[in-house]
């Protein structure tokens, strides 16, 4: 961590040290030219610098989905002005790498609604499995996930 501190340090825009450094931090803050950075602001610093990072959305998207809130509302953050909820972390995430299984997983798993729209089509819960699948079929939890979304006979379950 001190030598991405440090290299943070010489050159802030480096978006790729600043969520490496997120990935890095278990807990608590770590001080980059004086200031303060949590793990979540780390992310966020990343996306300043280049909102293309879907490594970053990810990350933002897993940190996101384990924060509580005191009213049981949608934890959201703030990134280059725009509110998101988790979902909308991984949707970004997949508009700069359409491949990355963990975003498609993550994304069916944390779904509030029937049907999503991604990169231009409308999904239901269980094709973005299917998705999740398609780029990593080794994925205990998106198998078991896509289980959930079908009956014993293997089709989808009805929503409402």
């Amino acid at each position: 961590m001190e030598d991405l501190t440090k290299a943070l340090g010489k050159d802030a825009t480096d978006s790729a040290s600043w969520c490496e450094a997120a990935d890095l931090l278990e807990t608590g803050t770590v001080e980059i030219n004086g200031k303060s950075y949590s793990k979540q602001a780390l992310y966020i610093e990343a996306l300043e610098h280049n909102a293309e990072l879907a490594v970053a959305w990810v990350g933002l998207g897993l940190l996101l989905g384990e924060t509580e809130t005191d009213d049981g509302a949608a934890a959201v953050v703030v990134v280059k002005g725009k509110k998101h909820k988790e979902q909308d972390l991984y949707v970004q995430a997949l508009l700069h790498d359409a491949e990355n299984a963990v975003a498609w997983a993550n994304l069916g798993y944390c779904m509030d609604r029937r049907t999503i729209v991604v990169n231009g089509r409308n999904l239901t819960e269980q094709k973005v499995f299917l998705e999740a699948l398609k780029f990593d079929s080794t994925s205990a939890f998106t198998w078991f996930n896509l289980g959930r979304t079908m009956d014993a006979d293997g089709d989808a379950i009805a929503t409402n």
